[in-house]
């Protein structure tokens, strides 16, 4: 009796072990995604032109993260210079300094980016 009932819950565990489907979940990249973002023109320049002329600090943070998650942080120079020089934004002046800190060029970059540092402060 003992076996019977050993050989009833193996053959049920088996049963069910064997009718579940392999629910594979495909994982996804960051840069993937945010790269359909950077790829979206209309959207990054409707969240450039936000934050510009109309100071939003919201789509300025939106336009960063599309710029660096999609491994495009250079191109965000533009932007970060603009929205620092019209709207005196101190995060700006951060991301300045990053993008020209990145690697040593030269000594005037250098200076650069060290006055960035000092402005966004």
């Amino acid at each position: 009796m003992k076996y019977f009932l050993y050989t009833i819950l193996f053959s049920l565990l088996f049963v069910c072990c064997n009718n579940k489907k392999d629910n594979i979940v495909e994982s996804i990249s960051t840069i993937d995604i945010y790269s359909k973002k950077y790829y979206n023109k209309e959207s990054r320049d409707s969240l450039a032109n936000r934050a510009i002329y109309f100071n939003d600090t919201i789509a300025y943070k939106e336009l960063q993260e599309i710029y660096y998650l999609s491994n495009n942080a250079n191109e965000l120079y533009y932007y970060a210079l603009l929205m620092y020089n019209r709207n005196n934004y101190k995060r700006s002046a951060k991301d300045l300094y990053f993008i020209l800190n990145k690697k040593h060029i030269d000594y005037k970059t250098d200076s650069l980016a060290q006055y960035y540092l000092k402005k966004s402060k």
